[in-house]
């Protein structure tokens, strides 16, 4: 999509038109590898016609807190490759009180890294407008809609959004209730002041990223959905592909198609007397002239431009990977993460067995890497695989895995040497159909290359919670043992790590019991 609208795809736009579009992609940064970032930043030129903003909450010890499954590491990993290839990144942070003391620190490696601008936004997700009250904390959920963790308002009243909290109050004295003020508030519509026009990653074109929004909300139905009715009654029987760029041939055909939703009916809509009679509630909510909980997130000095010094000039160079230094230890942990489990139990592993017998742990080498030159001195490969998506293994193990499943040669002056014993631990959520599917692959795939097994694979799931206490029993019942049985680690070392696991197992319990505690309270 960000290619068609970059290459001047919009049909029937003109071409004064076409130089004055500015194309921006907002995403948490979590997904895809370096290599994919390296070439959306050269897409995505001149810069001043282009941008992407990451939603990054904090560092690797909060971002994580709300934006969910994102990895630390990968997230700066892509952000670094993006910036190296000359794209102009923003910076969306939204305060919490996890966060709220980071903001300064956020915005300094903002401008070092070489962002162009910063934010950090008072959110006003917080706000009750059916009781015009601030709530002490709202949820976060997994994709089931279970509840894994409570958010809370930031204590420094810098960071609160007050002022929306006082638009919802002094709206819900005058109208009677919040809902009576969506029937009957002007809608100023931020999108159509500005010459707007939102694309979801599925290539469909929206006015605005909350209509659109509604598509994703679990507590809705489609019934329940006014774009998706709204649609329906633009394009009798096509449904949402009326609105793809691919189907219809070009974003000006769905934009410009008249007596369609854009030309029409969504104008008309906002216009009805009550949400009862077809007024779209989305529009009052977020547009309403007298609530503007949206605009004001940016008020007071929240939204800072940078200098960024340090930021580097666009080029079309790709820059030469760096490789990994090859170890001649025993044993190698090659771990692909997600949300950052998978890379915690991988340096649990290391530090069971201990520097002498395993360097630290790392995603696979990059891509083009002669990975048989790793594992040429390698007794044991100990994969640690997160799955994420329909099924997927992370970008960075792809292409070992393709390696494998071309065979996997490992040979030095010639001579085709064995292969290193394997052992597969995966990270996933059954809350997703392919259930751990990119340990799965791997281990299917290294057996039909040759790799013998050491231990059988293992597995944790997310959606259980109890991640590490699933991975210490495979380490002390399994891994370890046979660890000791090829001395790669001794007897003592194996008890050593399993009284250390169980100290940790004990404690984690401890935490989980007292943040149900406070949780019930």
């Amino acid at each position: 999509v960000l290619r068609y609208l970059r290459s001047g795809g919009a049909a029937n736009v003109s071409n004064s038109a076409q130089h004055r579009l500015r194309v921006g992609l907002f995403t948490n940064g979590g997904m895809r590898g370096p290599d994919w970032w390296a070439e959306l930043g050269r897409i995505m030129q001149p810069a001043s016609c282009a941008f992407v903003r990451f939603a990054i909450d904090g560092d690797g010890n909060t971002n994580h807190l709300y934006r969910q499954r994102v990895d630390w590491g990968r997230l700066m990993a892509n952000v670094n490759a993006f910036l190296s290839a000359g794209g102009n990144a923003e910076w969306d942070f939204l305060v919490f009180e996890h966060n709220e003391h980071q903001v300064e620190e956020m915005r300094l490696l903002a401008e070092n890294l070489g962002f162009s601008k910063f934010t950090a936004k008072k959110t006003a997700r917080f706000i009750d407008k059916k009781r015009g009250k601030m709530r002490e904390s709202t949820p976060v959920c997994s994709p089931d809609g279970n509840v894994v963790r409570h958010l809370r308002p930031p204590l420094a009243s810098e960071w609160q959004n007050e002022a929306a909290l006082s638009d919802v109050q002094v709206a819900v004295a005058e109208h009677g209730s919040i809902d009576a003020y969506y029937d009957r508030c002007k809608v100023e519509c931020k999108v159509a002041k500005e010459k707007e026009v939102y694309i979801s990653a599925e290539g469909l074109a929206f006015p605005c990223c909350w209509l659109a929004g509604e598509l994703y909300r679990a507590d809705m139905s489609n019934q329940q959905r006014q774009v998706v009715r709204l649609v329906r009654a633009a394009f009798p029987g096509q449904g949402l592909e009326a609105l793809s760029l691919r189907q219809r041939g070009g974003l000006a055909r769905v934009v410009d198609r008249k007596g369609g939703l854009f030309d029409q009916l969504i104008h008309a809509a906002v216009l009805m007397p009550s949400v009862a009679d077809g007024r779209l509630q989305t529009c009052s909510a977020v547009c309403g002239a007298q609530v503007r909980g949206f605009a004001k997130q940016f008020d007071g000095s929240a939204q800072q431009r940078l200098v960024p010094a340090l930021r580097p000039q666009p080029n079309n160079v790709r820059p030469e990977p760096q490789e990994q230094p090859r170890s001649e230890l025993p044993m190698l942990i090659w771990y692909g993460s997600v949300t950052g489990n998978a890379a915690r139990l991988a340096n649990r592993l290391a530090a069971a067995v201990g520097p002498a017998t395993v360097s630290t742990p790392t995603p696979p080498p990059l891509a083009g890497t002669d990975f048989g030159s790793f594992l040429r001195h390698c007794r044991l490969l100990v994969l640690v695989l997160a799955t994420w998506g329909d099924g997927l293994p992370t970008d960075d193990v792809l292409p070992f895995l393709e390696w494998v499943g071309r065979g996997a040669i490992i040979s030095s002056d010639g001579v085709q040497q064995v292969k290193p014993k394997v052992a597969v631990f995966g990270v996933g959520s059954s809350y997703w159909p392919r259930f751990n599917a990119a340990a799965q692959r791997a281990t299917t795939s290294l057996a039909a290359a040759g790799f013998p097994e050491l231990v059988p694979g293992g597995c944790s799931d997310e959606a259980v919670g109890e991640v590490d206490a699933q991975f210490e029993l495979w380490l002390q019942e399994q891994l370890l043992p046979s660890l000791a049985e090829c001395g790669l680690v001794s007897n003592a070392q194996a008890l050593a790590a399993a009284v250390t696991g169980s100290k940790r197992q004990e404690q984690q319990q401890q935490q989980q019991q007292r943040q149900q505690q406070q949780q019930s309270v």
